[in-house]
């Protein structure tokens, strides 16, 4: 039987967890991808590359992340609802220090910044990196 999460229960998946699926949508047609991230202070931050992805986002920010954990045969999700932003100076290093700290905490299983997030001449893509700003967020656990 499903329950809903306490808001303190949703930011500890949010914490614990480093992979999740984001959707956006363009032209009335959604689009899902698995993302890597870091959850601070109510916001998620990532990386990506050029691509669908943030062709979608740079025109339609509106998100929907999923965050699933499966401890002790009890399935949890968290949805959370946000909006995309790209970041730039400050922020950008902010970002680049906190996905820096996940990989020293989870070492090689994070598929994101092994030393790629500043990538110098013009034959490599450049790195983007962003923050999910929370609008609203919710959870369930599935005993």
């Amino acid at each position: 039987m499903p329950n809903d999460l306490i808001q303190s229960d949703i930011e500890d998946i949010l914490s614990r967890n480093y992979h999740a699926h984001l959707a956006c949508c363009e032209d009335g047609k959604p689009y899902l991808v698995p993302t890597s991230y870091v959850f601070h202070e109510n916001k998620l931050y990532g990386y990506t590359h050029p691509g669908k992805k943030i062709d979608i986002l740079r025109k339609h920010p509106s998100v929907c992340v999923e965050v699933d954990d499966l401890t002790d045969q009890r399935w949890k999700s968290v949805i959370l609802y946000g909006t995309f932003e790209e970041l730039f100076g400050e922020d950008m290093r902010m970002a680049i220090k906190l996905l820096g700290q996940a990989v020293s905490k989870y070492h090689d299983s994070l598929p994101f910044i092994r030393g790629e997030i500043i990538q110098d001449g013009p034959e490599k893509d450049p790195a983007i990196l962003y923050r999910i700003n929370i609008e609203s967020m919710t959870g369930r656990i599935f005993e």
